[in-house]
This record gives structure tokens, C-alpha cells and sequence, in this order.
């Protein structure tokens, strides 16, 4: 346990740290009166490294354990309707408490909380379900993902204009690191269960989920017909004075203790419902797990607060006043920096790639997919501050993008497809949407734009902008492999 907890620490530790260090020497250089900042942004990255430390022990003791003894259940059961059943609920249940949903969720104006996490955490059991069916009979993972996204494209002739880049960026914030390791350990469960599995089988869980819960959220304005601009933005310009922060960090947690604990007791009584009735694992195993479960409540609880009380207001705060002032074209090259430090602090970027490099056996190298993720990561951020200098609408961007790789799913090698799919649904945690989302958010404001339209929209560029770049990477391989094909038939007509 002390080796896990000083391992995580340290990984925790390096994941904060640097996007700390580089939000104060912005705030010092473009924000007035920063020093009530600077202690909030030094409180809360404390709490966010000791919050994601528990958070990943908490991952390790009890998500990961439960998926692994779920998995053996239906590789031994083997019935449709059980992977089915266990599909829709634990996508679900895990979803409720995703972090990346909670302050994604939390930033949307005009729809109650729960029932937008609910929507959203139906859409997600719906499509891990839909998975799982894939991965039982080996069906085509990109005729799958191409009726998905025509739903979607079908759905956007009735979605309020405002709320699609809000619903495109809800399928990409909901896929983090809590469902992220849960689904990959049921995927194995499911693979083993199946014959003729293959590595294809292995990725497109995360990228098919991540269509559910656009569906949702498009469904569920639809019929709220809600419109957002009316709504109060609720966009922070200045810090809070000090004087005020305990009772903002008092208000928070007592705020998110409450909604976590009604988040993760779902998972609790069903783990226990299998434990009483399937699994009947030992006293020690079970108080293990439930152990776990505490490291994560605590975790997740301490992380939302650090980020709602000051990293959220924060990147709000740099992204106004970096847009304020006189040199507003530089928003592009801060916003790429921290487009790429944020990625590489993504845990979850760091499950991904290792689940890869095991499939694979090194066939996509690390350093080739880091390349790949950080370069897209960049491209992606450059264009959405680019879309809030100048108010470059949504759907110009998106679609092209979207129908692009889309094209490329028909002539890329398929495993590299679906690495690709998966990894656009990994690269948009809850860092992600905790800082670089209300970054925009506050540069919008201060350009006098649309936030909705502008600001909204960055967490979907970021999850397929990385699914473009990998998918190049396999069509340079096919390449690769082609011409060596092509010099080694040389070769042999001139022996």
C-alpha cells in the first residue's frame, strides 16, 4: 500500500505540477491583484495531486479488481443477455461517476444537473452494451461507429444551435478515468469469452461508448427545446478574495461529498448484489474492495473541489484577461502549450497507450503514439482558440473532420481504426475539461463572442482530432509496408 500511494503520489505530482507552475506565470503576467489567485491555484493543486492519488489507488482496489471478477463471470457464463445486461448497467453506474462528466456537466447551463448526467450515463450503458455485442460476434467496428454518427448527424437538424458543440463535447468528457479501465477490463472478459477474438476486438469499446452520450444529451435538448442564451454564463473575470476561499472550499466539498456518495453507492449495492449472490469472495478480498472504494470517493470528492474552486474560475480568469489584452493572437500558442501539457497529464492517455503496446506487442510504438497524440492535441486547441478570436461556426469544422475520418476508416488497416476511435475518446479527461474548456470559455467572453458557440466545441475537437492523426499514422504504415512488398519483389526478379 505505502509503495502504491508513493508511486501514485509521484505520477500525481508530475501530472499537476507543471500545469500549476505555468497557470501562476500566466496569471503573473496578465492578471492584476493575482496573489488571492495564486494561493487558490497553490490549495488546489495540492488537493488535486492527493485527490488523483487516491482516486488511481482507489481505481486499482476496487474498479479494476470488479471488472476482472465481472469478466470471469461472463467469460464462464457466455450468454448474450448476461453481457447485454452487464454492458448497459455497469456502463452506466460507472458513468454516474466519471469526474470528466461531473465538471463537464456542472459548466452546462440551462439543464439540471442529474438528469443530464443521467441521460447521459443511459446513452453511455446503451452503446457499451451495443460493444459488447460487436466484440461477442466480431462485427465491423467501423459500420458500427458510421451508423452512430449518422444518428448524430440526423439528430442536428433538431438540436438547438447552441447546444451542439455542448453535446459533441459531452461524448468526449464522459469516457475518462473511471469508466476507462473498468470498460478495458470487461472488454478482456468479453474477448476471452468469444472465440476467434482478434486484436480489432480489443479497441472501439471507448470510441462506440463515446457516441451514446452525444445521442443523449441531443435527445434530451430536443426535448427541453431549451435554448441557452438566455442563460446567466456565470463567466469569473477576478479571483475571489481570500478572505472568502474557506467558504468556498467548505460550500465545495460539502457540495461534492454528497453528490459522489449518491454517484458511486449504484456500484456499491450492485458489487454487493454479485458478491452475495455470485461472487462470495473472502473477508479479506471484499474488505479490499470496499477499502478501495473509499480511496476513490475520497479522491474523486478532493479532485472536483480543487478544480471547481479554483482551477475551473482560473483558467477562466487567464483565458479573459489573455484575450483582453493587446496581444490577443498569442491566445493560440498559450492555448497549444497547454493543450500539450494537459494530454501528457492525462492518466488516462497512459492506460490507453499500455493496454496498446500489450494488444499490439509493440507493433504502434509508445514514442510513435505520444507523437501523434501531442501534435493533434496542438492542432486541435490552435483551432478552437482560432474559432473564438474570429467566431468560426461549429459545424464548419467539425463535419469536414468527422467525414474525413470517417473516409479513413475505409482505407486505414483496421486495427489501427479502432486504436484511433479509442484514443480521441481517452484524450478528453477531466483536466481537459476542468481548465483548457473554461480557458476558452473566458477568452470568448472577453472577445464579445457566443460562449456557447465559440468556447463549446474544444473538448470535441480534442477528442477527433487524435483519431485523424492516428489514423495517418496507419495509412503511412499500410505505405510502409506496401513498398516493402513492392522492393522485395524487386529484388527477387533480379536474383
Amino acid at each position: 500500500m505505502k509503495s502504491n500511494f508513493g508511486k501514485h503520489l509521484k505520477e500525481s505530482s508530475l501530472v499537476i505540477l507543471p500545469i500549476t507552475i505555468l497557470a501562476i506565470l500566466l496569471t503573473i503576467i496578465f492578471v492584476t491583484n493575482s496573489f488571492s489567485l495564486i494561493i487558490q491555484a497553490i490549495v488546489a493543486s495540492i488537493l488535486l495531486i492527493f485527490g488523483i492519488t487516491l482516486f488511481k489507488i482507489g481505481v486499482d482496489k476496487a474498479f479494476i479488481p470488479i471488472g476482472g471478477l465481472i469478466g470471469e463471470i461472463i467469460e464462464r457464463k457466455h450468454k448474450i443477455w448476461f453481457i447485454i445486461i452487464i454492458g448497459f448497467i455497469f456502463g452506466l453506474v460507472s458513468t454516474l461517476a466519471e469526474p470528466g462528466a461531473h465538471v463537464l456537466v456542472g459548466l452546462v447551463q440551462g439543464i439540471s444537473f442529474w438528469p443530464l448526467l443521467i441521460s447521459l450515463a443511459i446513452g453511455i450503458g446503451i452503446f457499451l452494451a451495443i460493444a459488447f455485442i460487436r466484440e461477442v460476434f466480431h462485427l465491423s467496428f467501423k459500420y458500427i461507429i458510421l451508423g452512430g454518427y449518422a444518428i448524430i448527424f440526423l439528430l442536428m437538424i433538431f438540436v438547438p444551435a447552441e447546444f451542439l458543440p455542448i453535446a459533441f463535447d459531452l461524448g468526449g468528457a464522459t469516457t475518462g478515468e473511471m469508466t476507462i479501465p473498468f470498460i478495458m477490463t470487461l472488454g478482456v472478459g468479453i474477448a476471452a469469452a468469444s472465440k476467434n477474438s482478434s486484436k480489432d476486438d480489443n479497441f472501439g469499446l471507448i470510441a462506440i461508448c463515446s457516441i451514446g452520450p452525444i445521442i443523449a444529451a441531443m435527445l434530451l435538448s430536443i426535448i427541453i427545446q431549451n435554448s441557452n442564451n438566455d442563460v446567466n454564463l456565470g463567466i469569473i473575470t477576478e479571483a475571489a478574495p481570500l478572505s472568502k476561499t474557506l467558504n468556498l472550499f467548505l460550500s465545495a466539498i460539502i457540495n461534492y461529498a454528497i453528490r459522489i456518495m449518491i454517484s458511486i453507492l449504484p456500484i456499491i449495492v450492485i458489487f454487493m448484489l454479485f458478491q452475495i449472490f455470485k461472487l462470495k469472495l473472502s473477508f479479506q478480498k471484499l474488505k479490499a474492495i470496499l477499502k478501495g472504494f473509499i480511496f476513490l470517493y475520497v479522491g474523486v470528492t478532493i479532485f472536483l473541489v480543487g478544480v471547481s474552486v479554483s482551477f475551473l474560475p482560473m483558467g477562466q480568469i487567464i483565458g479573459y484577461h489573455i484575450a483582453s489584452s493587446s496581444i490577443s493572437l498569442i491566445l493560440i500558442i498559450i492555448g497549444v502549450i497547454l493543450g500539450a501539457i494537459v494530454i501528457l497529464a492525462e492518466p488516462a492517455i497512459y492506460v490507453f497507450i499500455k493496454e496498446v503496446l500489450e494488444v499490439t506487442k509493440g507493433k504502434v510504438s509508445k514514442k510513435a503514439l505520444i507523437i501523434c497524440l501531442c501534435v493533434s492535441i496542438g492542432a486541435a486547441i490552435a483551432v478552437a482558440m482560432t474559432r473564438v478570436l474570429f467566431g468560426i461556426n461549429f459545424l464548419w469544422i467539425i463535419l469536414p473532420v468527422y467525414g474525413l475520418a470517417i473516409i479513413l476508416s475505409f482505407i486505414v488497416p483496421k486495427l489501427y481504426v479502432s486504436i484511433a476511435f479509442d484514443a480521441g475518446g481517452v484524450a478528453s479527461g477531466p483536466l481537459m475539461a476542468g481548465f483548457m474548456l473554461p480557458f476558452s470559455m473566458g477568452a470568448s467572453y472577453a472577445m464579445g463572442g457566443n460562449v456557447y458557440m465559440d468556447a463549446f466545441g474544444l473538448i470535441a475537437l480534442v477528442a477527433i482530432f487524435p483519431v485523424l492523426a492516428i489514423q495517418i499514422l496507419g495509412l503511412i504504415m499500410k505505405i510502409r509496408i506496401i513498398l516493402k512488398l513492392r522492393n522485395r519483389k524487386l529484388i527477387k526478379k533480379n536474383l
